[in-house]
């Protein structure tokens, strides 16, 4: 790998190269409050180079990485690819793309919080919680918690939801709750923990009621999300057979086959249920 001051060099030299009339400028968080947009000269280990301004005689200031709180690097095509195809809900596709941006770390990676590299391995933990798959979403928190001292402060930081998912994929459905009791918004996602450990726990009737918590909050969130909580709290009501309970199970029935089963309810649903889920309320 080049030296990081050469990457730097480089990447700004580039951007000329290319035919761009404007140097591409990033934006610096210091840690005593105050931004800078600047032209980016020179990064390594222990400080960064910058210009105000891409003038000849403009005077190249030196910072401590210490004095930095993060950068805003200019991004790439690679990260707005990825970053596209989080944000339309193509997680699977989403993560194959920070996979590339992670395997080109002289083009990603400046060793400062910020560096789209460390970004990415956080956008890929942010796609598996989507994907709703708690054994890697731990495998890959791991790796994050690699990556903290090159995050910005707000990713450092505790994050209960994901001790909730590590928990879970450990089948510790005690220590999934007691990580939950640390959230300060609770939200859909966390409704939904909480509904899988407590479901897991033979609580039902409290499951039954966290899971309609995610869809009553999480219509236009995670599809996702709201559909295997209306499939596991349906599953629940059907189980009970209780006949006071039927108006809700009939009402979850008739929104999954609407919204997510094109017209049929999820498999291994009984037969009387699709029979109920016809019927008017």
């Amino acid at each position: 790998m080049r030296p990081y001051f050469l990457q730097i060099a480089l990447f700004v030299g580039l951007v000329f190269a290319c035919g761009n009339l404007h140097a591409e400028f990033a934006t610096v968080y210091l840690a005593d409050g105050n931004v800078s947009t600047v032209e980016l000269v020179a990064v390594d280990r222990g400080q960064i180079q910058w210009k105000e301004d891409t003038r000849p005689n403009t005077p190249i200031q030196s910072y401590l990485r210490s004095q930095i709180n993060y950068i805003d690097f200019p991004s790439t095509e690679a990260w707005r690819n990825a970053e596209n195809e989080f944000e339309s809900g193509k997680f699977n596709e989403a993560i194959g793309l920070y996979r590339q941006v992670i395997a080109d770390p002289n083009s990603h990676f400046y060793p400062l919080p910020g560096n789209f590299v460390s970004l990415a391995h956080v956008r890929i933990l942010e796609c598996f919680r989507a994907l709703l798959n708690p054994a890697e979403v731990a495998k890959q928190a791991a790796v994050v918690r690699q990556e903290k001292s090159n995050l910005p402060p707000d990713l450092r930081k505790p994050q209960p939801l994901i001790d909730a998912w590590i928990a879970i994929s450990q089948k510790k459905w005690e220590g999934a709750l007691a990580a939950l009791e640390n959230v300060e918004l609770p939200g859909p996602e966390s409704f939904f923990l909480k509904g899988i450990a407590l479901e897991n726990l033979g609580k039902s009737a409290e499951a039954i009621q966290e899971y309609s918590g995610v869809y009553v909050l999480n219509f236009g969130g995670s599809t996702m999300l709201t559909k295997e909580a209306l499939v596991r709290s349906g599953k629940l009501l059907t189980a009970q057979e209780d006949d006071n309970r039927k108006p809700e199970l009939q009402a979850q029935a008739k929104i999954y086959r609407e919204l997510f089963g094109d017209g049929k309810l999820w498999a291994g649903a009984p037969e009387w249920l699709g029979a109920l889920a016809e019927e008017k309320i």
